[in-house]
């Protein structure tokens, strides 16, 4: 499962950079199809976040058009029908013009539907992936000064209020490890320690005393054991545990 999750995250972070090469490209040719400054304008719309460079491109630069004269190559606003500085005429040219924009802009909407489409199609399958991987799990609550430690096979919480559901695990392997040890303190509300493996399900209540626990994990088979912390407006925690 993990591995998948990881397949298809490498595969959103891609496609979101094709996107912008895409995108990059796009801009830096389509601002010297219009004589603008291609460069600025392709990092204006790369760097400026939530797709606010690109809109402010649709909205500024793209409204100036400008066209070159075929016979002196002076640049002159696509509106007109005259070339300014030698008076050639260029209905033609223009026609070409405008023909040529719209069908870059076609394929830039096309492109950004497919590729949109794409990335969404991969991000919901990487969150349906996360939410049904059973050693996940998503809590809610409120938590105030909230530390957690859960580095090797140590597991630490302090906080000064919080309601939320604490959860970690611990891998069996060769009846190791055999014993959680446990230290806990809870001055208000009610704190339990619940350790869930299939259907085996052993619950330590933490409160109201402070005190230390030892809990023989040899009731468990081989495998992971999902540990969840869980308060009732438990006030000024601290659990430390260890196993081994």
């Amino acid at each position: 499962m993990f591995m998948n999750m990881l397949i298809l995250f490498g595969m959103l972070i891609l496609f979101i950079g094709v996107i912008f090469i895409l995108l990059g490209t796009w801009t830096y040719k389509d601002a010297k199809k219009r004589n603008l400054d291609a460069g600025l304008w392709t990092t204006i719309v790369l760097l400026v976040p939530n797709l606010m460079g690109l809109i402010i491109y649709f909205l500024v630069a793209r409204r100036y058009e400008a066209i070159k004269c075929n016979k002196c190559s002076s640049t002159v606003p696509a509106s007109s029908h005259y070339c300014m500085n030698c008076g050639s005429e260029f209905k033609e040219d223009l026609r070409y013009y405008r023909e040529n924009r719209e069908s870059s802009s076609k394929r830039l909407i096309i492109g950004f539907i497919i590729y949109f489409t794409i990335v969404i199609i991969i991000f919901m399958g990487f969150v349906i992936m996360l939410f049904r991987d059973d050693s996940l799990k998503f809590n809610g609550g409120i938590s105030i000064g909230s530390i957690e430690n859960n580095i090797g096979d140590k597991w630490n919480i302090s906080y000064i209020y919080s309601t939320k559901e604490f959860t970690r695990k611990i891998n069996i392997k060769d009846n190791s490890p055999k014993t959680l040890y446990i230290e806990s303190e809870c001055e208000e509300g009610e704190l339990s320690l619940k350790l869930i493996q299939g259907e085996i399900e052993k619950t330590i209540d933490l409160w109201p005393k402070n005190d230390s626990y030892e809990l023989d994990l040899s009731i468990f088979k081989e495998g992971k054991v999902q540990l969840y912390l869980i308060g009732n407006n438990a006030k000024n925690v601290n659990f430390e545990s260890y196993w081994e």
